[in-house]
């Protein structure tokens, strides 16, 4: 018979311990007698283990709903449906760490004040706690909720958890806590439920029998640490570690629970982190290469846990979206048909009482309301299609990445390939540099202004159509730039490689950096005659709505480079205390260097006069077009024509999506230009 519970389990391996060794048959003998019934096995071995039990112990449902224990089922207040299923899953099948995340509001707080309770529970039924689980006498056993600060933890576990354990007559009566401590719930036997912050790793000093962390998506994540020695330090990443630790020295498979509850917030946020980290665990269980994880995943909707009765029948459809297409939402499933067939999971029908809520904010309500992490909270560009536009304009125009390597220390010799790129010494030419020492990447752009475009806008005062002249912005190199191990970027390395482009006949007219440690590089430059100045394109949106209009307008010229795209589609506008300021900013985990320099370029652009070109006529402003192959376009066959670096046609197969560029096959170089037949067009 396969076993699943978990508290079958654990009195088994205890038994196991126990029991001499000629007697230690008589338990396979039980299971067969048990005739396959959990509950009757379980009261078997709880019988045959009754010297280490005072109570009993109920099952899961009955201790939430009955009268006697937290009487969630009567007039102590209701528990939700799912929240029971949640609840009764955890605590009964074989499992040690939990994973819950998605919507807010669907009863996290609840679920985690009765996982807390359920443990404490579980250790009142035991004569001796302490000696059940051969530890020191005087250990005080230990059931954490973890949170982002104290005062939160203290919310959860000494006011509303205390106000529920109050309420129940088993926890009055039979195992009561001392009400003259504040700090703690301190329960006979030595055992306690303690509230901790994040924060404070002393606590997880104690025995600790099980833990709840709450909302650990939100956990700090510290760029460049002292703590960890200058790198990225995860708060959640490194707590929940050492609270798995603490829980397997002292209780090894036999303690309870490990959860981690939190709403939804990035695609790499830990729980997301942590789902992907299972996949492959469990695909290596399938495969015979590892043991099978005891780890439990559950992503809830706001609307999922609760009665179906406090919903309309009615729904509407909710295409997630990915980075081919945007999410949107709809009444017709016409509308969602091909995806349902190629990903179902990405649509979800919806309680029609929250379609103004995604109507007015659709990428909010898919992380709050559907439970779905968005890859910004508000996405500074939603229109991802206009920078694959982008790319393609440039992959049209046989653009590739000129640099031997995607990222470089500079140290590791990596070169710029003249062959890639040839400069045009007429025309000018801007770099920005986002320069960093540690932790961070450096960011290095150079673009040019390639031509002038008409861009219609509406006069506000007077309403007519007027036509302003805007820059078309090539980019004609992105780079990362990052610290050798141990070691530091060198400011010197990244002023030697713009010298050394100079000479390839890129006319430099102004280099800008950020404010950090760039003055002497300034003052180099400009010994070369170079016009250098500090630009932070942090202190406002400027730069960034340079870069975003130019796209958004058809006026910027890019090339296929993964760390761009990468940062850009991650990247979130973040509103400031001022109406109408803001600024850009990646999510935890993130960068944004090489956005930051293509930004900073495309301001200079943006700042350069238009030339005055007279027509035949009357003297009328002309375009300048931008230089590409004549037939961009097969109208025959209603397909977009791509060039490679040598200028051969490729006819494509299918359109290309950010996926092509962001997630390649494994086996698939995604800048072998030369040797492959790429599809062409963006979706």
């Amino acid at each position: 018979m396969a076993i699943e519970d978990r508290r079958i389990t654990a009195l088994l391996e205890r038994l196991e311990k126990k029991l001499p060794e000629a007697d230690r048959p008589l338990l396979k003998k039980l299971v067969e007698l048990s005739g396959n019934d959990p509950e009757t096995l379980l009261g078997m071995l709880q019988e045959l283990a009754q010297y280490d039990y005072e109570h009993t112990p109920v099952d899961t449902e009955t201790f939430l709903l009955h009268k006697d224990f937290l009487g969630l089922g009567g007039d102590r207040g209701q528990l939700y449906p799912g929240l029971i299923d949640i609840l009764v899953e955890v605590f009964e099948g074989d499992y040690e760490e939990v994973y819950l995340d998605g919507a807010i509001g669907w009863g996290k707080s609840t679920l985690a004040e009765c996982a807390v309770a359920r443990m404490l529970y579980e250790l009142s039924c035991l004569k001796n706690p302490q000696m059940f689980y051969g530890l020191d006498p005087s250990d005080t056993i230990a059931v954490l909720n973890v949170s982002v600060n104290k005062t939160q933890a203290k919310k959860v576990v000494y006011h509303r958890l205390k106000e529920r354990i109050k309420a129940s007559p088993y926890f009055r009566e039979v195992f009561p806590f001392d009400p003259q401590v504040t700090s703690e719930l301190r329960f006979p036997k030595n055992i306690s439920a303690m509230p901790t912050a994040a924060s404070e790793g002393g606590t997880i000093g104690y025995t600790v029998y099980g833990a709840v962390m709450d909302e650990v998506n939100f956990m700090d994540v510290v760029e460049s640490s002292a703590q960890a020695r200058g790198q990225k330090f995860d708060q959640a990443e490194y707590v929940h570690t050492l609270l798995k630790r603490r829980i397997k020295s002292r209780f090894v498979d036999q303690g309870g629970l490990l959860i981690a509850v939190s709403s939804s917030k990035y695609p790499d946020s830990f729980t997301e982190r942590k789902r992907k980290e299972f996949e492959v665990r469990l695909e290596e269980w399938k495969r015979g290469l590892g043991p099978k994880p005891k780890v439990f995943f559950k992503r809830n909707t706001q609307w999922g846990p609760k009665p179906e009765h406090k919903f309309p029948k009615e729904r509407f459809y909710l295409f997630l979206g990915n980075t081919a297409a945007r999410p949107f939402i709809t009444m017709k499933r016409e509308d969602v048909e091909d995806y349902l067939k190629e990903s179902p999971e990405l649509v979800l029908e919806v309680p029609m009482n929250f379609w103004d809520d995604f109507k007015q904010n659709l990428h909010g309500s898919i992380r709050d309301i559907a439970g779905y992490p968005t890859l910004s909270i508000v996405p500074f560009m939603p229109e991802m299609d206009k920078i694959m536009d982008a790319i393609e304009r440039g992959r049209q125009r046989g653009k590739v990445h000129p640099f031997s390597v995607d990222e470089t220390t500079l140290q590791d010799g990596a070169f710029f390939d003249t062959d890639l790129c040839k400069f045009d010494r007429r025309k000018t030419y801007y770099a920005h540099v986002d320069l960093a020492l540690r932790g961070d990447a450096a960011g290095l752009a150079i673009g040019h202004v390639e031509g002038w475009k008409k861009i219609p806008r509406r006069n506000p005062e007077t309403g007519e159509m007027i036509f302003e002249r805007q820059p078309i912005i090539e980019i004609d190199l992105m780079l990362r730039i990052k610290a050798p191990k141990g070691g530091e970027i060198r400011v010197s390395d990244v002023r030697g490689l713009l010298l050394q482009l100079r000479q390839y006949g890129c006319n430099l007219a102004k280099v800008t950096y950020d404010q950090f440690q760039s003055a002497e590089s300034i003052q180099t430059l400009e010994r070369y005659g170079i016009e250098s100045e500090v630009l932070s394109v942090d202190r406002d949106m400027e730069a960034y709505n340079a870069m975003k209009e130019a796209a958004i307008e058809d006026r910027l010229i890019l090339y296929d480079y993964r760390p761009f795209v990468e940062e850009v589609a991650r990247l979130e506008k973040v509103e400031g205390a001022n109406r109408g300021k803001g600024k850009v900013d990646h999510p935890p985990k993130g960068s944004k260097d090489v956005t930051d320099a293509v930004a900073g370029v495309c301001y200079h652009c943006t700042l350069e006069e238009a030339p005055v070109v007279l027509g035949p006529s009357l003297g009328d402003f002309m375009d300048t077009p931008v230089k590409t192959p004549e037939d961009w376009q097969n109208p025959a066959a209603g397909l977009e024509l791509t060039v490679d670096r040598r200028d051969r046609r490729k006819p494509g197969q299918r359109r290309r999506t950010v996926d092509d560029l962001m997630f390649p096959d494994d086996d698939e170089d995604p800048w072998a230009y030369a040797e492959k037949v790429y599809p062409i067009g963006f979706a």
